[in-house]
């Protein structure tokens, strides 16, 4: 019996994961906007950046990996 996941479950599973990390980051972006203190807006978007770095780099890792 094969105990693995088809190949379309596990690639529909990642790509829930980042979504939900996009949602996150977000989330934690607009927490940081509504802090006290200065450059509100600077903290979100560095926040948010994060988040999408490493996005892209996990996204550009399973490329590779794919490739390989």
């Amino acid at each position: 019996m094969n105990s693995q996941a088809p190949p379309q479950f596990r690639f529909t599973l990642v790509h829930a994961i980042m979504a939900a990390l996009l949602v996150w980051g977000g989330y934690l972006a607009i927490g940081a906007i509504r802090a006290p203190g200065s450059y509100a807006v600077w903290r979100g978007l560095i926040v948010f950046g994060c988040t999408l770095i490493f996005l892209g780099v996990w996204a550009a890792a399973l490329a590779t990996r794919k490739r390989a």
